[in-house]
């Protein structure tokens, strides 16, 4: 024998739910938003990219900004100092386009949850809204 809840328990057990887990996203997405707005900001902020890396005759690692075909803007130099020279400036000089991938992977990702949320079943809202609040519980405990 199935049971079904109606629907307006449903209904206030969805909008509970999604109240007191965004009360706690509250405090949580401020410090995100303005995480990822400082990213962005310093992004804006730094020489455009490509960015490559090149090792000179000197043994240095100059990370430039490609600026056409013969034109290099210096970014930074590596000195031989550090355990993997070679290997931190390719993340400095990928550093850039991780970055802007990143940002623009999450933004995709948030609007793919919204979307699929706002066409979920009402269980399936639940649940959702049920995850998300042990999952912040979690973030927010860890973070004391």
């Amino acid at each position: 024998m199935t049971t079904t809840t109606p629907p307006n328990v449903r209904a206030a057990t969805l909008a509970e739910l999604r109240a007191a887990v965004l009360v706690g996203d509250e405090q949580l997405e401020i410090g995100r938003q303005i995480r990822l707005s400082g990213i962005r900001n310093r992004l804006a902020a730094a020489s455009p990219g490509p960015w490559t890396a090149v090792q000179s005759l000197d043994g240095i690692i100059r990370v430039h900004r490609n600026a056409g075909a013969a034109s290099y803007s210096r970014i930074a130099n590596m000195l031989r100092s550090g355990h993997k020279p070679a290997q931190d400036a390719a993340l400095i000089a990928h550093g850039r386009a991780d970055l802007e991938w990143a940002l623009d992977e999450i933004a995709r990702v948030r609007a793919e949850r919204d979307l699929l949320l706002k066409h979920a079943t009402p269980e399936a809202q639940v649940a959702y809204w049920t995850l998300r609040a042990e999952a912040r519980g979690q973030e927010l405990e860890a973070r004391r």
